[in-house]
């Protein structure tokens, strides 16, 4: 069932003489109700330390708790990977899965009851 719209932008083009292509930050339209989810970083340009990512899925249901959440991130093995034990749901430490050698960070969030935030903080470092 499609709920989504994703849209990236692309371009290219020379910047101070040298071939360039970007690619811009993806946006998502829901076509549900009562549901997001947004994901940040605390740094736009990384060039050591860690860096720290948050998602926040909200749900604004008066009535209707999202139930048996599983959160599915990938964090590209080639660049960087996950800091043990830094992951987190609202402040709190939670169980999850790491594949190390795909990137794939899995995360079991549980239920978010009506009218509330699930915020999830990791952080990855470069390798």
């Amino acid at each position: 069932m499609l709920n989504s719209i994703l849209n990236t932008a692309n371009i290219e083009g020379v910047f101070n003489d040298l071939q360039t292509s970007l690619t811009s930050n993806t946006t998502t339209t829901y076509l549900t109700r009562d549901l997001s989810i947004t994901k940040s970083a605390d740094k736009i340009l990384w060039a050591d330390d860690y860096l720290t990512y948050t998602i926040n899925i909200e749900n604004t249901s008066e009535t209707h708790a999202f139930e048996n959440i599983v959160l599915n991130d990938i964090i590209d093995p080639t660049i960087a990977t996950l800091v043990a034990e830094s992951v987190r749901l609202n402040g709190n430490t939670i169980p999850y899965t790491f594949n190390a050698l795909n990137g794939e960070l899995t995360v079991d969030v549980g239920t978010i009851t009506a009218n509330n935030t699930g915020i999830i903080t990791f952080q990855i470092t470069k390798i």
